[in-house]
């Protein structure tokens, strides 16, 4: 690493350039593996760190990482000879994707906490379904969106599938 901060990191590649770099492909977010490249974004490498913080089993963790590994966006590192642990570090596609999907998070959270502030819930709930249930969690562990957002449109899009 060369000493930047992983915001001074974000802030150095635009996601505009991000984007471009991916070839401007149809649907770039792949929300639960998009969120788990923008944990090791973060700086967050060993596998028990990423499961904590995205709040998810460490073999589910595993399987995406895995087929991250396998698009080439991630690579694996074992380290320790008695105590190993598994660490990921992006590759510079993976730290691409990572910047454009943090922003995209960051854009949709936005659009979501305008839309509620006007009382447009029906038009949030719908943005947020695209992430539930499995990866709203990046809302909560980014600081996108406040916990009563969260509930409120969640229990919303329960409500909208019988749960309640």
């Amino acid at each position: 690493m060369d000493g930047l901060t992983n915001n001074a990191r974000i802030a150095e590649y635009s996601p505009t350039v991000a984007l471009h770099d991916l070839h401007k492909r149809k649907n770039l977010i792949n929300t639960t593996g998009d969120g788990l490249l923008v944990v090791i974004l973060m700086g967050f490498e060993d596998i028990r760190e990423i499961a904590r913080i995205s709040n998810m089993d460490v073999d589910d963790v595993k399987n995406v990482l895995g087929d991250l590994e396998k698009q080439g966006l991630v690579m694996k590192i074992e380290k320790g000879l008695l105590l190993k642990k598994t660490l990921y570090k992006l590759t510079s596609d993976g730290y691409r994707r990572a910047v454009y999907a943090y922003a995209k998070f960051k854009k949709d959270a936005e659009t979501i906490k305008d839309l509620v502030d006007k009382g447009f819930i029906d038009d949030a709930t719908t943005i947020i379904s695209n992430y539930y249930p499995n990866s709203i969690w990046i809302f909560r562990t980014f600081n996108l969106l406040s916990d009563n957002i969260l509930r409120l449109l969640t229990d919303k899009l329960m409500s909208r599938q019988g749960k309640y």
